[in-house]
């Protein structure tokens, strides 16, 4: 046999393997970005529903405190009308509810100035007041941990 025959015998068979090699592969690579985009779709489309379901709880969350709020206000307006205004906590009770430092031997402290002018003393009106804060404050910090709660625990 002609060793140059041989030679183009040896060249075209490497040639052509070589060449269905980089076929096979170049096939593999579109597979490997077919599934790539397949699993780029399906986190896209799970990101989606996540936001959507966080949007959601965080509409719950404005609304529970849009309606407390509303109950506060409601609250505020109207206790004038069914309280006396009549002095009934001292101000050493007003001072450790206000500002609770020591319970044993009640240590004086400046006074502010809404103290200077009712004197130190509460009354049913501003328990009134402090209890509606207080359950506004309580409802809304409620429904903001269990906004969260419910976002990292989603409904199944």
């Amino acid at each position: 046999m002609n060793p140059y025959v041989l030679l183009a015998v040896i060249l075209f068979l490497a040639g052509s393997h070589t060449t269905a090699y980089f076929q096979g592969r170049g096939a593999r690579d579109n597979e490997v970005k077919v599934e790539n985009a397949k699993v780029a779709a399906k986190a896209a489309e799970e990101y989606k529903v996540a936001v959507e379901y966080g949007n959601k709880k965080a509409a719950e969350v404005q609304e529970l405190e849009r309606s407390s709020a509303e109950a506060l206000t409601e609250v505020l307006i109207n206790v004038s009308k069914i309280t006396t205004n009549k002095p009934c906590l001292s101000a050493d009770a007003v001072r450790l509810l206000n500002k609770p430092t020591k319970v044993s031997g009640l240590s004086p402290r400046p006074r502010d100035y809404a103290e200077e002018s009712t004197g130190g003393i509460a009354s049913d009106t501003d328990i009134v007041n402090w209890i509606a804060r207080a359950q506004d404050q309580y409802k809304k910090c409620a429904a903001n941990n269990n906004g969260i709660v419910g976002i990292l625990k989603p409904e199944k």
